[in-house]
């Protein structure tokens, strides 16, 4: 789940900086980046209820190779 969370983070740093790049929010680059942060923002809540006590325990939520070159764009 770390990792999720570092690809969060990492997605979250790279928006707010095109975002003050390119001087608005609806801007193609940060509006794609967004959308990346969101799906690793839904993996990172499905992998934490996973580890949970919620019948899901064991079960793999994301393929941590493909959402590591899905970030990266």
């Amino acid at each position: 789940m770390s990792e999720c969370i570092s690809i969060v983070e990492y997605l979250r740093d790279k928006m707010v900086h095109k975002t003050e790049m390119r001087g608005e929010l609806a801007n193609p680059d940060v509006v794609c980046i967004s959308q990346r942060l969101d799906l690793f923002i839904l993996q990172s809540q499905k992998q934490r209820m996973a580890d949970g006590d919620n019948g899901l325990k064991g079960q793999v939520v994301y393929d941590m190779e493909s959402s590591v070159q899905l970030a990266r764009g």
